[in-house]
């Protein structure tokens, strides 16, 4: 029977009294529940955490839901606008896709045109949902949708502001200079919520999405994912045998954010995701190299200690 999953930072606040993990000083190991397929929760070892050289458990885990949301709006600058039909068939939500960008509270900015019926939507209702996706090819694509009330701005000195990130985000926006595209912009997030694929969903509310800080190294994950998938997928089987415990066929890199990366394995034929936290978060580029390669030692040294062990017993 499928086990139910736990929440890690749930998981991680009432493990005091946990037992047997990993002796190494970065070792990471998989809690399975038994006769399971399905989940796999990572956590940090208390070995790691006594050497003095890493942060506690609850910094190496995953970003927020916010954080999620933030990172997913600076990220991308096309999403789909739904407002309340005002035209027959009166009431009805209808989406369209529009170009954004966003301030530094992440709420969207648009030039929507007066001649659209979705402007006109929102001079009568203002009432709106926008919705960015990172792909639209599957179920575990993350998205975010921003709920909230968009209005146009006329103040000359916020109009200014909005168009000089809005021309940075799509230098090639020639049509906000026609005179029917109108400055506009989700004035408050009321609502975030975020789907990261199957069972991983969360709400943010106003005050987190607001606070929150999209991730610093999400332009670079990209490349560095696809190297290592292409390169050095053999290292990648080597930290999941290593850190969760559970042997693989393929391994690839799905996700990766400041604080680890989401890997998809091939187990028999079935597919399923593991989580790989760093222990200690990467802030630029060249820190998720270092934060990998950490992880590829630590996982090459033990495989060779163990390796070794039968014969020097012998």
């Amino acid at each position: 029977q499928e086990c139910s999953r736990v929440h890690l930072a749930t998981w991680l606040r009432t493990s005091a009294r946990a037992t047997s993990c990993r002796s190494s000083n970065m070792a990471v190991r998989a809690l399975r529940c038994k006769g399971a397929r399905g989940c796999a929760r990572i956590t940090m070892s208390s070995a790691a955490q006594s050497s003095g050289t890493v942060p506690s458990n609850e910094k190496a885990t995953r970003p927020t839901v916010a954080e999620e949301c933030r990172t997913i709006v600076r990220n991308h600058t096309f999403g789909v606008l739904s407002t309340i039909s005002a035209s027959e068939p009166r009431g009805f939500p209808v989406g369209s896709v529009v170009a954004y960008a966003d301030d530094e509270a992440g709420r969207p900015l648009m030039f929507l045109s007066t001649l659209s019926k979705h402007t006109h939507d929102l001079q009568v209702d203002e009432k709106a949902s926008f919705t960015v996706a990172k792909g639209l090819g599957s179920a575990e694509d993350a998205r975010v949708t921003l709920i909230g009330s968009i209005k146009r701005v006329e103040d000359d000195q916020e109009v200014r502001r909005i168009r000089e990130a809005f021309v940075q985000a799509h230098p090639e926006a020639f049509w906000i200079e026609f005179g029917d595209f109108q400055p506009h912009r989700m004035e408050r997030v009321l609502q975030a919520r975020y789907v990261g694929g199957f069972a991983r969903a969360g709400t943010a509310r106003e005050e987190e999405y607001a606070d929150a800080m999209p991730d610093p190294v999400a332009q670079f994950t990209g490349p560095v994912a696809k190297h290592m998938n292409e390169d050095h997928e053999a290292q990648t089987i080597l930290c999941v045998q290593h850190f969760c415990e559970l042997e693989a066929e393929s391994a690839k890199i799905v996700a990766l954010d400041r604080l680890g990366m989401d890997v998809q394995i091939t187990q028999e034929g079935a597919t399923r995701r593991v989580r790989l936290p760093f222990l200690i978060p990467a802030e630029d580029r060249k820190a998720i190299k270092d934060r990998i390669v950490e992880l590829t030692k630590t996982a090459a040294a033990a495989q060779t200690k163990t390796s070794e062990s039968p014969q020097q017993s012998a």
